[in-house]
């Protein structure tokens, strides 16, 4: 018996992206803009491959990326949750993505028929809150450090391949990384001078490639929750 219970637990294990599987794959090029600000959310959209930036337009008109979606996430799935009748922000691709979609109505009409799916979505709708929460009390602190330490830790999590040398596999700019930390570019760019001075930071400078091992230190030095 106890045997059979295990098979029932690996046989009912269910993720939020196993409701696209049977859904057309679309690719889109890098640059494409996937929603406005103040679009209605017509369609979920779960990434196979690629990179999407969530993003609003300062009063200078310059972009501030707020958030990034990789493989396996779900958008704009959050905005759908809160009852939200039209988007806050703006969602383009970061590099070519490949993107199946569902109705929302479907993973409304599965998650009341299926407990997993219900499960399933709480737990993928708990796991992206936190990394918004994550990312908006790193926002809240003075320690410029800090703030871009913990940053590194976030796009390794979403966008790095490799160890111990961990390559970050989206394209961002030093301007990029000051408005996702609240920080001026000019600290930005005395932090990243730092860090690579320490070797956290690897390689030239058009690359961000962090020392995984030295991340795990600074982040306990720091005290930085991930």
């Amino acid at each position: 018996m106890a045997t059979e219970r295990n098979d029932y637990k690996v046989m009912s294990v269910f993720h939020i992206t196993d409701l696209f599987k049977e859904t057309h794959l679309k690719e889109y090029p890098k640059g494409q803009m996937l929603y406005y600000e103040g679009d209605s959310i017509e369609l979920l959209h779960c990434i196979e491959t690629g990179y999407v930036k969530v993003y609003n337009i300062s009063h200078g008109g310059s972009e501030r990326i707020i958030f990034i979606y990789g493989p396996g996430d779900v958008f704009p799935l959050m905005s759908y949750l809160r009852g939200d009748t039209s988007l806050h922000w703006f969602y383009s691709t970061m590099t070519s993505v490949s993107l199946r979609s569902i109705r929302p109505k479907l993973l409304m009409d599965r998650m009341r028929n299926d407990i997993l799916v219900g499960e399933a979505l709480a737990n993928y709708a708990i796991s992206i809150s936190d990394e918004f929460i994550q990312r908006i009390e790193m926002l809240s602190v003075n320690d410029s450090k800090r703030k871009i330490v913990a940053l590194l830790a976030f796009l390794v999590k979403k966008a790095g391949a490799g160890r111990p040398h961990c390559e970050i596999g989206v394209p961002i700019t030093q301007q990029d990384m000051a408005d996702m930390s609240g920080l001026t570019r000019e600290s930005t760019s005395r932090q990243l001078v730092n860090l690579r001075s320490v070797g956290l930071l690897i390689g030239p400078s058009n690359k961000l490639v962090v020392d995984l091992v030295k991340l795990e230190i600074a982040i306990e030095r720091l005290g930085i929750v991930i």
